[in-house]
């Protein structure tokens, strides 16, 4: 309820403002409902070229749910889509003139898809594990979520908005994702477990 709070004002001023937005949330469940609630208060019109192209996708809970949230100009970007949904979202996102004005996604869109966002919000820095633990996302792929705002080509400067709880909480992040540097990186190939 929280980031709700904060990101249902913020998401809405910045398409108020013209732009388009990445909301980058750490779960599937968490992505969906965010385009869910954010589909039904920003009070944008339907996507309806990207739902029109999603009539002869196979019916899913997922895909009905998607539909829902296009029905206000918002989608969500995550695992449980088939590939073609995925395609057919990104296509509408990049599109001049999008009518999608708002993606939300898990990490699974940070990974080497460019899109015309000019401001991603990251809400989370954690991965979920099993029975209730997390694990703290790396710098690196905070840095790869927030490289996802004013990609080269597609939009004339980015920005990134990280939602932290509090002053402490806030300095913290800064520190350690913000003016952090990243991990070395370590080719699993070399691993003498691998084959």
């Amino acid at each position: 309820p929280r980031n709700g709070d904060l990101i249902i004002p913020l998401v809405k001023k910045l398409v108020d403002d013209g732009q388009q937005v990445i909301v980058f949330r750490s779960t599937r469940g968490a992505a969906r409902g965010c385009a869910r609630y954010l589909s039904q208060a920003l009070g944008l019109p339907a996507a309806k070229v990207p739902l029109d192209n999603l009539a002869s996708a196979d019916p899913s809970t997922v895909l009905a749910e998607l539909r829902q949230c296009l029905a206000g100009g918002v989608a969500f970007h995550i695992s449980d889509l088939a590939r073609d949904e995925k395609i057919i979202l990104e296509e509408h996102f990049r599109a001049p003139e999008s009518q999608i004005r708002v993606l939300v996604s898990t990490t699974t869109l940070a990974q080497g898809v460019n899109l015309p966002a000019e401001t991603v919000i990251i809400a989370e820095l954690d991965h979920p594990g099993a029975a209730n633990t997390t694990t703290p996302y790396r710098v690196a792929e905070y840095k790869n979520i927030a490289g996802r705002a004013g990609r080269l080509g597609l939009a004339a400067k980015g920005r990134s908005i990280l939602i932290v709880g509090g002053a402490v909480d806030a300095q913290r992040r800064w520190d350690r994702y913000v003016t952090g540097s990243p991990e070395d990186l370590r080719s699993q190939l070399l691993d003498v477990q691998q084959d």
